[in-house]
Protein backbone atom coordinates (compact mmCIF):
# COMPACT_ATOMS: atom_id res chain seq x y z
CA UNK A 1 0.00 0.00 0.00
CA UNK A 2 1.47 3.54 -0.56
CA UNK A 3 2.14 5.78 2.22
CA UNK A 4 0.16 8.86 2.28
CA UNK A 5 1.27 10.35 5.20
CA UNK A 6 2.53 13.14 3.93
CA UNK A 7 -0.15 13.82 1.72
CA UNK A 8 0.65 12.56 -1.23
CA UNK A 9 1.24 8.63 -2.07
CA UNK A 10 5.46 7.40 -1.37
CA UNK A 11 6.25 4.55 -3.42
CA UNK A 12 7.11 0.74 -2.70
CA UNK A 13 10.54 0.27 -2.14
CA UNK A 14 10.33 -1.89 -5.88
CA UNK A 15 10.18 1.43 -7.71
CA UNK A 16 13.56 3.33 -6.54
CA UNK A 17 13.04 6.69 -9.36
CA UNK A 18 9.44 7.11 -8.11
CA UNK A 19 10.45 6.70 -4.32
CA UNK A 20 13.66 9.17 -4.65
CA UNK A 21 11.14 11.63 -6.49
CA UNK A 22 8.97 11.28 -3.47
CA UNK A 23 12.19 12.00 -1.51
CA UNK A 24 12.77 15.37 -2.97
CA UNK A 25 9.64 16.70 -2.66
CA UNK A 26 9.96 16.17 1.10
CA UNK A 27 12.79 17.73 1.06
CA UNK A 28 11.25 20.89 -1.01
CA UNK A 29 8.83 21.23 1.58
CA UNK A 30 10.66 21.02 4.17
CA UNK A 31 12.82 23.71 3.00
CA UNK A 32 9.69 26.28 1.92
CA UNK A 33 10.64 29.84 2.91
CA UNK A 34 7.18 31.33 4.80
CA UNK A 35 7.79 34.87 5.68
CA UNK A 36 6.36 35.73 9.17
CA UNK A 37 4.72 38.95 10.08
CA UNK A 38 5.83 39.44 13.74
CA UNK A 39 8.87 38.36 15.63
CA UNK A 40 6.97 35.42 17.18
CA UNK A 41 7.14 33.48 14.10
CA UNK A 42 11.12 34.12 13.89
CA UNK A 43 13.39 30.90 14.71
CA UNK A 44 13.36 30.38 18.02
CA UNK A 45 17.04 29.04 17.95
CA UNK A 46 18.45 30.67 15.50
CA UNK A 47 22.37 30.85 14.79
CA UNK A 48 25.22 33.87 14.33
CA UNK A 49 24.59 35.40 11.17
CA UNK A 50 21.19 33.67 10.57
CA UNK A 51 19.31 35.92 7.92
CA UNK A 52 15.36 36.57 8.17
CA UNK A 53 12.62 38.41 6.56
CA UNK A 54 9.95 39.92 7.95
CA UNK A 55 6.75 40.98 5.67
CA UNK A 56 5.23 43.98 7.00
CA UNK A 57 3.17 45.71 4.97
CA UNK A 58 -0.17 44.93 2.99
CA UNK A 59 2.09 44.33 -0.07
CA UNK A 60 4.30 41.50 -0.74
CA UNK A 61 7.29 44.04 -0.85
CA UNK A 62 7.51 45.26 2.31
CA UNK A 63 10.03 43.52 3.83
CA UNK A 64 12.29 44.20 6.83
CA UNK A 65 15.74 41.76 6.22
CA UNK A 66 17.40 41.24 9.93
CA UNK A 67 20.02 39.24 11.28
CA UNK A 68 20.84 37.45 14.37
CA UNK A 69 23.69 38.79 16.05
CA UNK A 70 24.50 36.13 18.57
CA UNK A 71 26.83 38.58 20.86
CA UNK A 72 24.05 40.95 20.98
CA UNK A 73 22.07 37.65 21.49
CA UNK A 74 19.52 40.03 19.33
CA UNK A 75 17.74 40.06 15.72
CA UNK A 76 18.97 43.66 14.20
CA UNK A 77 18.52 45.03 10.76
CA UNK A 78 20.56 47.24 8.91
CA UNK A 79 20.78 50.74 9.80
CA UNK A 80 19.20 53.86 8.08
CA UNK A 81 21.49 56.73 8.20
CA UNK A 82 19.51 59.88 8.40
CA UNK A 83 21.77 63.12 7.79
CA UNK A 84 19.47 65.58 9.98
CA UNK A 85 20.69 69.08 7.81
CA UNK A 86 20.98 70.37 4.76
CA UNK A 87 23.48 72.99 5.94
CA UNK A 88 26.41 73.33 8.06
CA UNK A 89 27.95 75.56 10.95
CA UNK A 90 24.25 76.63 12.63
CA UNK A 91 24.94 78.94 15.63
CA UNK A 92 23.21 78.35 19.27
CA UNK A 93 23.10 82.15 19.73
CA UNK A 94 22.93 84.02 22.92
CA UNK A 95 19.25 84.21 23.23
CA UNK A 96 19.75 79.81 23.63
CA UNK A 97 20.40 79.85 27.36
CA UNK A 98 18.84 77.63 29.90
CA UNK A 99 15.66 76.27 27.64
CA UNK A 100 16.04 74.11 24.46
CA UNK A 101 15.45 75.17 21.57
CA UNK A 102 14.90 73.97 18.27
CA UNK A 103 18.41 74.25 16.06
CA UNK A 104 18.38 76.71 13.01
CA UNK A 105 19.00 74.70 9.74
CA UNK A 106 18.02 73.37 6.91
CA UNK A 107 16.59 70.04 7.78
CA UNK A 108 16.17 67.13 5.12
CA UNK A 109 13.16 65.85 7.40
CA UNK A 110 13.46 61.89 5.90
CA UNK A 111 10.78 60.36 6.60
CA UNK A 112 11.05 56.42 8.03
CA UNK A 113 8.56 53.66 8.98
CA UNK A 114 7.87 52.96 12.88
CA UNK A 115 4.13 51.79 13.55
CA UNK A 116 3.94 48.29 11.59
CA UNK A 117 7.35 47.77 13.00
CA UNK A 118 6.48 48.50 16.55
CA UNK A 119 3.40 46.40 15.67
CA UNK A 120 5.46 43.39 14.87
CA UNK A 121 7.80 43.74 18.22
CA UNK A 122 10.91 45.08 16.91
CA UNK A 123 12.12 48.00 18.72
CA UNK A 124 13.58 50.97 17.15
CA UNK A 125 17.38 52.07 18.73
CA UNK A 126 18.64 55.52 17.50
CA UNK A 127 22.05 56.86 17.96
CA UNK A 128 23.05 60.64 17.52
CA UNK A 129 26.53 62.40 16.55
CA UNK A 130 27.49 65.65 16.05
CA UNK A 131 30.70 67.83 15.15
CA UNK A 132 30.71 70.76 16.92
CA UNK A 133 32.63 73.90 17.65
CA UNK A 134 32.38 76.16 20.37
CA UNK A 135 33.51 80.20 19.62
CA UNK A 136 33.23 80.93 23.10
CA UNK A 137 35.36 80.40 26.20
CA UNK A 138 34.11 78.51 29.59
CA UNK A 139 30.13 77.25 28.28
CA UNK A 140 28.47 74.20 28.08
CA UNK A 141 26.21 72.87 25.87
CA UNK A 142 23.65 70.31 25.34
CA UNK A 143 21.92 69.02 21.86
CA UNK A 144 19.87 66.26 21.88
CA UNK A 145 17.07 64.97 18.76
CA UNK A 146 13.94 65.08 18.83
CA UNK A 147 11.39 62.59 17.09
CA UNK A 148 7.93 63.54 15.38
CA UNK A 149 4.88 61.47 14.53
CA UNK A 150 3.23 61.45 11.59
CA UNK A 151 0.53 59.77 10.54
CA UNK A 152 -0.95 58.89 7.19
CA UNK A 153 -2.89 61.59 6.23
CA UNK A 154 -2.62 63.44 9.33
CA UNK A 155 0.15 66.14 10.11
CA UNK A 156 3.47 66.32 12.11
CA UNK A 157 2.91 66.18 15.93
CA UNK A 158 4.11 67.82 18.16
CA UNK A 159 8.25 66.57 18.94
CA UNK A 160 9.17 64.45 21.71
CA UNK A 161 12.68 65.52 22.58
CA UNK A 162 14.81 61.96 22.90
CA UNK A 163 16.38 62.49 25.72
CA UNK A 164 18.62 59.48 26.24
CA UNK A 165 20.55 60.77 23.05
CA UNK A 166 21.57 64.24 24.56
CA UNK A 167 25.25 65.28 23.85
CA UNK A 168 26.97 67.50 26.26
CA UNK A 169 30.14 69.46 25.00
CA UNK A 170 32.09 70.37 28.09
CA UNK A 171 33.07 74.13 29.43
CA UNK A 172 36.17 74.94 28.39
CA UNK A 173 38.39 77.02 25.67
CA UNK A 174 36.89 77.41 22.35
CA UNK A 175 38.35 75.56 19.50
CA UNK A 176 38.21 73.03 16.71
CA UNK A 177 35.44 70.73 15.65
CA UNK A 178 34.60 67.66 17.92
CA UNK A 179 32.68 64.42 17.64
CA UNK A 180 30.18 63.64 20.00
CA UNK A 181 28.20 60.12 19.70
CA UNK A 182 25.53 58.96 21.81
CA UNK A 183 25.97 55.75 21.20
CA UNK A 184 22.68 53.14 20.70
CA UNK A 185 19.80 54.23 22.93
CA UNK A 186 16.15 52.54 22.75
CA UNK A 187 13.76 54.75 21.70
CA UNK A 188 10.99 54.80 24.18
CA UNK A 189 9.44 57.86 23.74
CA UNK A 190 6.92 59.41 21.42
CA UNK A 191 3.55 58.52 20.32
CA UNK A 192 3.95 55.97 17.69
CA UNK A 193 2.40 56.53 14.41
CA UNK A 194 2.81 55.24 10.52
CA UNK A 195 6.22 57.22 10.05
CA UNK A 196 8.63 59.39 12.41
CA UNK A 197 11.68 61.59 11.56
CA UNK A 198 13.80 63.46 13.76
CA UNK A 199 14.97 66.86 13.66
CA UNK A 200 17.59 68.83 16.89
CA UNK A 201 17.20 70.76 19.65
CA UNK A 202 20.03 72.74 21.33
CA UNK A 203 20.98 75.04 24.35
CA UNK A 204 23.87 76.66 26.36
CA UNK A 205 24.62 76.60 30.20
CA UNK A 206 26.07 80.20 30.65
CA UNK A 207 25.38 83.61 29.38
CA UNK A 208 27.66 85.20 27.08
CA UNK A 209 27.52 87.61 23.65
CA UNK A 210 27.76 86.78 19.96
CA UNK A 211 27.73 82.87 18.51
CA UNK A 212 28.26 80.56 21.47
CA UNK A 213 28.73 77.20 19.05
CA UNK A 214 28.41 75.80 15.91
CA UNK A 215 27.18 72.53 14.79
CA UNK A 216 27.85 70.31 11.61
CA UNK A 217 27.64 67.15 10.16
CA UNK A 218 24.47 65.99 12.63
CA UNK A 219 23.58 62.19 11.95
CA UNK A 220 20.88 60.23 13.46
CA UNK A 221 21.12 56.78 12.81
CA UNK A 222 17.97 54.16 13.41
CA UNK A 223 17.84 50.28 13.44
CA UNK A 224 15.18 47.64 14.69
CA UNK A 225 16.29 44.99 17.24
CA UNK A 226 14.52 42.08 18.88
Amino acid sequence: MPNTAKGFPYPAASDPVAQGAAAMQAIAESLEVRVPSSVAALPVAPYDGQIANLRLGATPFDYLQLTYDATLAKWVSAVDRVPLVRDHNSVITQTDISVFTELGATYNDWRLPWGARVTAGLTAQIRFSLMFGCTINNVAYYVKPTVYSIAVGGSWAFPTAIDACQLTIASGAAGGMVLRDSGWQNLVVGTVADYFKFRAQGMRATGGTGKAGQHSEMVVEVRWIK
